[in-house]
């Protein structure tokens, strides 16, 4: 009789345990949906991954499966975790925001492995909040220049303050970062950090500069997202 009692209550544990992990799976897949709807919506640098949006999705499920096999014992997690972070992956991490959002896939895969669903809820609800709105005020962006300009000056064909007056007229601040020069100082290579006057004018002003004789290999980068320079 007693063997049959401890058989029922395994099964019944069993089947708890089952019914939690499809749960737990459920509102993790969902969370981390809307997880990587919200990065694809907020991503603004070129580093963007299809293959990455996948994990997210993937790595919240895993953790949850984690949290359920350890018993949501904290310190086992961490331990888990600390001996996965020795892992060497092959492609790394160009943004260090989807390192945040590997973080916040992790720590709603956490609380619904837990059982903790109404806090997983919460919390993915108010980070995203969190998220669209720094992306839509540009929190953190540095407005002194908008723009990297490079070009090339073949000194041959005319002066090398030939660009000062057109500078003059559509700037309204300017850099030099680097200028060195080549084919036996014939052309040199300057690298400006601009900011417009009107932005409504970049292309007049590309027009104007690409069409002095001796400026070459004109190119415009934006530095509004997260261009380094």
């Amino acid at each position: 009789m007693e063997n049959l009692i401890n058989q029922f209550t395994q099964n019944q544990m069993n089947m708890l345990n089952v019914s939690n992990l499809i749960v737990a799976l459920f509102f993790s897949f969902i969370l981390s949906i809307f997880i990587a709807y919200v990065y694809n919506k907020t991503h603004k640098s070129v580093s963007y991954s299809r293959s990455f949006i996948n994990s997210l999705i993937v790595i919240c499920c895993t953790v949850s499966v984690i949290m359920i096999v350890i018993g949501g014992n904290i310190a086992i997690a961490f331990g888990v975790f600390g001996t996965l972070s020795m892992v060497r992956f092959r492609t790394a991490l160009k943004d260090p925001n989807d390192m945040a959002f590997v973080f916040f896939v992790i720590a709603v895969g956490m609380a619904n492995g837990i059982g903790r669903y109404d806090l997983a809820l919460v919390s993915t609800l108010l980070i995203s909040l969190v998220i669209f709105i720094m992306t839509k005020y540009d929190f953190g962006s540095n407005d002194t220049n908008d723009y990297i300009l490079t070009f090339s000056l073949n000194i041959t064909k005319g002066k090398t303050d030939i660009y000062k007056s057109l500078f003059k007229e559509y700037l309204s601040n300017e850099d030099l970062l680097n200028v060195h020069s080549q084919e036996e100082g014939k052309k040199m290579y300057f690298t400006f950090s601009i900011k417009l006057k009107d932005d409504k004018k970049i292309n007049i002003f590309l027009e104007n500069l690409e069409s002095i004789d001796s400026v070459e290999k004109v190119d415009l980068l934006s530095t509004r997202n997260d261009i380094e320079y």
